[in-house]
């Protein structure tokens, strides 16, 4: 597996000497079939891009309104308590995901 997709796409198209249409035709689709995994590929890293920033988006305001409950001096029992929240926040999203897995 030592060649990209990229790589695979421009030695097939660099082939010249064909010796029909049937392999003209193999040709085709596999450059089309790679090109089409590399679209899908990148919906995928996107999606999942997309996924990641609205799930952090969620946790940011989550703990945005837990610390707005707050009083705004803290002593150190009250920031183990807000940690302790956040940590609640986070590890409620990551069991809601391995529900999904």
């Amino acid at each position: 597996m030592g060649m990209t997709i990229e790589e695979a796409i421009k030695e097939i198209e660099s082939i010249t000497v064909v010796t029909d249409e049937k392999q003209a035709l193999a040709f085709a689709l596999a450059v089309h079939t790679m090109k089409k995994y590399q679209m899908i590929q990148a919906d995928y890293e996107n999606r999942l891009k997309a996924d990641l920033v609205a799930m952090l988006t969620e946790i940011q305001l989550e703990i945005a309104e837990k610390f707005n409950d707050r009083p705004f001096s803290y002593n150190h029992h009250q920031r183990t308590e807000f940690y302790r929240d956040i940590d609640e926040v986070i590890q409620q999203k990551i069991d809601k995901l391995k529900e999904g897995a």
